[in-house]
């Protein structure tokens, strides 16, 4: 795991089973979590690809066979796919960059373009294939319709779990919140050779998709299951292998990866120059190239320009994943996240430690079996995102932006930063203030200021902790400790109709955000630690919903926001 795969990206966009568990590289050590999710050595064995060399690596998730009986088999899903798309191929591809997955570009109607990923990862190769085309922001979220919000808001202060929300009566497809950029502490790095250009401590972003999901993008007029009305999933991703073939078939292809189903993932990275050597060390890494900025001001604000024809090679860790597919019977998709344990603290969480009882779902008589981790320890230690005060008790009630993203008349990208960055005088770069952040509600639920063994964000904590818990001594002592350093913050999916039709039901993490791609989105309304906030996202789906009335609803494909609805 310590290989670099060096490679030019295309579309990357600024924007324990023990005594003891570790919920980060950093925290003190915590009573272990109650197995109630863990990874079986049986099961860790049977996800593992031993069929080539090149260290450890990691098969897919049968996606078309899966078994929905439980949150947990969510949740190992979406593990089993991490450390596949994080392991080499053969020919030391990361596999989200290798040739069975295609990057997605956004071209200048707001449309996006999927370019197959090229063979072999060497600079010359991809520098002879893929342009470098970065943007502040990879795509346009959606923002949900302001009836859709309210409710929302409606359903946290009543504090139902698991409710669903009633039909939403409109079809906005504005743009959300989404022009928060994300800034590292540090200095500017000047490129060589291009007097006044440097990169920034910014975070990157780049989309991949499966052949499966590019198929369907690419022809979904010839395939026959999406354009039959007769067909329950019609307009849909494909739920079953049969579906898939119909794809394959419109595409004059065949798929050696149809039973993963259609894929979407989407990426954070920063460049290491800001990292530890601790950070650097335990992660991820490619080479690619980044955007070059010139500094300047506007209207007193400090300013960063890019036309996008300077940049420079960088060295980039992974810090965030959203891994997104389909299943079988869940077309809406399942979205999980990831995140490396070095990027921030956790606001106050509890979970159940080994005094519970698996088969009595109960407290071992005389035993107090709930644990509870205060922010204070979250914050005790350096992080890469976080910039307050070290064991810090309160939480912010939401997370500042100091700088956002856009265009200007000419469609360069601009960063503009809050007046709490000065403009440097003249021939100095500027200082830039960073984002403080905090994950406002830990592994992706609304965490209860009076916790009891059956709350739910009690259990699913639990079982977050419990799947990471088992998994991480089995992946060092199999030589992948860099996999380890790397957690699932929790998966959000749908029982019954895609979200928001009539009937269904948000199942899993329901404030599901991760600190790299959802930072100024986390909704916060008061816990043990945190201060009332009012923020308009909630989860994964309040932005990839469907929305409408009656019979009047876009196709199911419209959950993702780069696939071409036509």
């Amino acid at each position: 795991m310590g290989q670099k795969t060096t490679i030019r990206l295309c579309s990357l966009a600024l924007l324990l089973a023990g005594a003891a568990f570790q919920q980060t590289a950093y925290a003190q050590a915590m009573p272990a979590p109650a197995p109630t999710c863990a990874v079986t050595p049986d099961m860790f064995k049977a996800w593992q690809d031993t069929s080539y060399g090149g260290g450890l690596n990691f098969k897919p998730a049968n996606s078309a066979s899966f078994n929905d009986a439980t949150n947990c088999d969510f949740y190992q899903w979406g593990a089993q796919m991490f450390l596949w798309l994080t392991s080499r191929d053969r020919s030391g591809n990361l596999v989200i960059f290798s040739p069975n997955f295609y990057t997605a570009s956004e071209k200048p109607d707001g449309t996006f373009a999927f370019t197959k990923n090229a063979e072999g990862v060497s600079a010359s190769a991809n520098k002879a294939k893929k342009p470098s085309l970065f943007k502040v922001r990879v795509n346009k979220p959606k923002e949900a319709p302001e009836e859709v919000v309210e409710k929302v808001k409606a359903k946290l202060k009543a504090g139902s779990k698991g409710a669903a929300l009633t039909t939403p009566t409109a079809d906005s497809t504005a743009q959300a919140g989404g022009s928060g950029v994300l800034v590292l502490n540090g200095a500017p790095v000047p490129v060589a050779n291009k007097a006044g250009y440097a990169t920034y401590p910014i975070v990157y972003y780049t989309i991949q998709v499966n052949d499966v999901f590019a198929g369907l993008a690419q022809n979904q007029a010839k395939v026959k299951y999406y354009n039959d009305t007769t067909n329950p999933n019609a307009g849909n991703f494909p739920i079953t292998l049969d579906q898939v073939n119909d794809i394959a078939k419109a595409s004059g292809t065949t798929y050696s990866d149809a039973e993963q189903l259609a894929m979407e993932v989407k990426s954070s990275w920063v460049d290491v120059t800001y990292l530890t050597a601790e950070q650097k060390a335990g992660l991820q890494t490619i080479e690619a190239d980044v955007p070059a900025f010139k500094s300047g001001s506007t209207n007193g604000l400090v300013t960063l320009t890019s036309d996008g024809t300077v940049t420079a090679t960088r060295t980039l860790a992974l810090v965030g994943m959203h891994v997104v597919g389909t299943v079988k019977d869940h077309p809406e998709m399942v979205w999980a996240t990831f995140e490396s344990k070095f990027n921030a603290p956790d606001a106050d969480f509890n979970y159940l430690n080994t005094n519970y009882n698996i088969t009595t779902s109960a407290c071992n008589s005389g035993t107090d079996c709930i644990s509870t981790v205060p922010l204070s320890t979250s914050t005790q230690s350096s992080y890469i995102f976080y910039n307050g005060n070290p064991g810090a008790a309160v939480a912010p009630s939401a997370i500042t932006q100091t700088a956002t993203s856009g265009s200007d008349a000419k469609g360069n990208m601009v960063i503009t930063f809050t007046s709490s960055t000065s403009v440097p005088a003249a021939g100095s770069p500027p200082q830039l203030t960073p984002t403080s952040v905090v994950r406002l509600n830990p592994w992706g639920s609304l965490q209860s200021t009076t916790p009891q063994v059956s709350d739910f964000a009690v259990v699913n904590n639990t079982l977050l902790m419990s799947l990471q818990a088992s998994l991480e001594p089995q992946l060092v002592s199999a030589g992948g400790p860099v996999y380890a350093n790397y957690f699932q913050g929790g998966s959000i999916w749908a029982k019954g109709p895609i979200p928001f039709k009539p009937g269904y039901v948000e199942k899993g993490t329901q404030y599901l955000a991760n600190s790299t791609m959802e930072t100024f989105e986390q909704y916060s309304l008061g816990s043990l630690t945190q201060a009332s906030a009012s923020q308009p996202t909630t989860n994964c789906f309040t932005c990839h919903g469907l929305y409408g009335s009656g019979t009047n609803y876009p196709n199911g494909t419209s959950v993702s926001h780069i696939f071409p609805d036509k």
